[in-house]
């Protein structure tokens, strides 16, 4: 590894003092090494404690890992971590060859950042398990099989609330990062509006016998940690506060949000706190600033939910009960099915019974001229209260008797 800041290691028995050699990691595709970017990041993924995170932001210690390659939008990520508390970090493992590639990897993760902040805890829940293979609350199973000690709601809850604010730990692991560093915070810094933390990791790898290898992972760079500016909505006024942390507050301009993130929020805010439901074991997920609130069903809100909408481009509110694509859905819509006639006696209102690319869906919706028009506010409060619970009654617990009998 040249123009390294690594001496050579000295490994020393007790008559013997061995200077390691430095072995080159290459690019996986040219099949002179195995030791490239595949080997990387199976390394760390195994491994999660090898990771200085503790230097870069001790919010994110105890990393779990959850999957390698996950599908987004942006295309798929190396690996994925949580911690207990809900944080999220996102790690590229990439070899550095010229300045091209430095920029590429940057705006590359960058962009899942971007991504995974457009997502809810059902995104991010259904693309793992989909990726693993998993049925189930995949993304919490995971997370307890590692020793995590915390309750369904309150990760759940967690995540949601890194995935809303874009909360995340971007790590960057390559070999010999050296020239250019500053240049690679200057242009995240560009990037405007980080709501993340970054850390680049160099690292070295030394053969310390003909088993064995030894493995050195530094901190090259980071941003300082950045606080997020959180925007709420109280009695009609937008207001920022701005969290601190024990190496205080840095500037930052707030995320703009959009109108409609605003009123969506501001909204679903106020409908979270008044909403009771007959059945108490029901639960839904922090409200967000989309047009869904959500109610996960059994036996996971990664195969099944409820939802209430808002479709102002069509002028119309509604509650749906949807499935995820697969044989558990098949299996319980048919069931539901089955039973069309009492299910529309019992909900005591019109519903439609759809499959469109491929996911089952029952719907309930009511025409409105202006759904955000102040002047109808508490009618569509009442219908979501009323419909909602309505929904959960009727639909639960034949869900969870699906679930278990399947």
């Amino acid at each position: 590894m040249s123009k390294s800041a690594y001496g050579a290691p000295l490994l020393k028995n007790v008559d013997e003092v061995k200077v390691l050699q430095a072995l080159p990691l290459l690019p996986g595709s040219s099949g002179q090494s195995e030791y490239d970017e595949k080997f990387i990041q199976d390394l760390v993924f195994a491994h999660p404690e090898c990771l200085p995170v503790d230097q870069i932001d001790q919010g994110y210690q105890g990393l779990i890992p959850i999957c390698c390659e996950l599908s987004t939008p942006a295309g798929p990520l190396d690996v994925l971590y949580v911690t207990t508390t809900g944080r999220i970090c996102i790690l590229e493992a990439k070899l550095w060859r010229n300045p091209e590639a430095r920029r590429k990897v940057v705006g590359q993760i960058l962009d899942y950042a971007k991504e995974l902040s457009r997502w809810d805890y059902d995104d991010l829940q259904r693309q793992v398990s989909q990726r693993t293979g998993r049925k189930g609350n995949a993304l919490y199973e995971i997370a307890t099989e590692y020793g995590a000690e915390v309750s369904e709601s309150d990760f759940v809850d967690g995540i949601s609330k890194s995935l809303a604010a874009g909360r995340f730990l971007l790590l960057i692991l390559g070999d010999g990062i050296r020239e250019g560093v500053s240049q690679i915070t200057d242009y995240m810094e560009r990037a405007g509006g980080l709501e993340f933390t970054f850390g680049l990791v160099e690292l070295a790898i030394f053969r310390a016998g003909e088993q064995q290898l030894l493995l050195l992972p530094r901190v090259l760079a980071k941003t300082v940690v950045i606080k997020r500016s959180v925007i709420r909505v109280q009695d009609s006024q937008i207001v920022v506060d701005v969290e601190h942390d024990a190496e205080g507050p840095v500037a930052l301009a707030p995320k703009q949000l959009t109108e409609g993130q605003l009123f969506y929020s501001e909204f679903w805010g106020e409908f979270a706190e008044k909403l009771s439901l007959d059945d108490k074991e029901q639960d839904w997920y922090k409200p967000g600033r989309t047009e869904n609130f959500n109610l996960p069903m059994p036996p996971s809100g990664s195969e099944v939910w409820v939802s209430a909408f808002f479709m102002k481009s069509k002028s119309l509110i509604g509650v749906y009960l949807r499935f995820t694509d697969g044989s558990y859905a098949d299996i319980a819509y048919a069931q539901l099915k089955a039973e069309q006639q009492q299910i529309e006696e019992e909900l005591g209102m019109a519903v439609e019974w759809t499959v469109r690319n491929g996911k089952q869906s029952i719907i309930a919706t009511l025409p409105l001229d202006d759904p955000w028009n102040a002047s109808n506010r508490q009618k569509i409060q009442d219908y979501f209260s009323e419909t909602l619970n309505t929904f959960v009654n009727v639909f639960r617990p034949r869900l969870q008797r699906i679930s278990e009998d399947i």
